[in-house]
């Protein structure tokens, strides 16, 4: 499949999901007031069943968008599979930095009041840090990107 079959495919299903979720959004609006309060009833109207159905096809489009197309691509071009395995491993690997610098700095009364364990406070930490990271990481990128788009003019 080359990329404009993709483009295309892409383009009529998000018009047709965007045309289909537009009518229920106007058919629930206009009977909004059946909906004004959130009685078990009102939520197991046939209407709101719909309008969560939707939501529910829509998310599953949308992983499995997610999932099949990046496989279309690696297989229609294998030396872009490289680079992002590249890019793959290279969060695995700050994950495993912000994981050796993570610390446990609670006291046990903290961990217990929380209902944590030391385990889940370095994970936290973990976390934090990998956040951090990526953060300085992008604003470095954009930096970078922004210089070298003046530097080349």
């Amino acid at each position: 499949m080359n990329d404009k079959k993709i483009l295309l495919i892409s383009k009529i299903a998000i018009y047709v999901l965007a045309g289909v979720t537009l009518t229920f959004l106007f058919i629930l609006f206009f009977n909004s007031n059946q909906y004004q309060s959130p009685t078990p009833e009102a939520l197991k109207s046939s209407m709101l069943e719909n309008c969560f159905l939707m939501t529910y096809i829509t998310f599953g489009i949308a992983i499995l968008s997610a999932l099949i197309f990046p496989v279309i691509r690696m297989v229609a071009k294998p030396k872009q599979l490289l680079k992002g395995l590249a890019g793959i491993v290279g969060i695995f690997a700050l994950g495993f930095i912000a994981y050796l610098f993570a610390s446990n700095d609670l006291t046990p009364q903290q961990l217990e009041k929380l209902q944590a364990t030391a385990s889940d406070s370095i994970l936290v930490g973990a976390g934090m840090n990998l956040t951090y990271m990526m953060g300085v990481f992008a604003i470095l990128a954009v930096g970078f990107l922004i210089f070298r788009g003046n530097s080349s003019k």
